[in-house]
């Protein structure tokens, strides 16, 4: 079981995870509204994630400073899989950016 300390916590930090929450959506409908191609995205609606499997616009990205998830899969031997993570810390300049990035490579 867990611990009461962390209950408390937990239990008293509700506002805090509704402002979170709804700052995410926020990002996400923005940053989906600014793609121009958000069909080339693997995407299951309202989940702030989105994956594709294209290296130049990988590599663009990464060169562009974005952080965001990039390996093989599902083995060494596998396609190159990424995935852009969304979060409730991104500004609204940061998701700005990256739709730039993405809609210049994506056309």
């Amino acid at each position: 079981p867990t611990s009461p300390a962390f209950m408390a916590t937990l239990l008293s930090a509700k506002e805090i995870y509704a402002e979170r929450l709804d700052m995410l959506k926020t990002n996400y409908h923005h940053f989906k509204s600014q793609l121009k191609n958000p069909s080339f995205f693997n995407h299951m609606e309202g989940h702030p994630t989105f994956e594709f499997q294209n290296n130049e616009v990988a590599f663009a990205l990464k060169s562009n400073g974005f952080i965001f998830t990039s390996f093989n899969y599902p083995d060494e031997n596998g396609p190159l899989v990424s995935r852009i993570v969304l979060s409730a810390y991104h500004t609204e300049e940061d998701i700005q950016e990256l739709a730039e990035c993405l809609n210049s490579k994506l056309g």
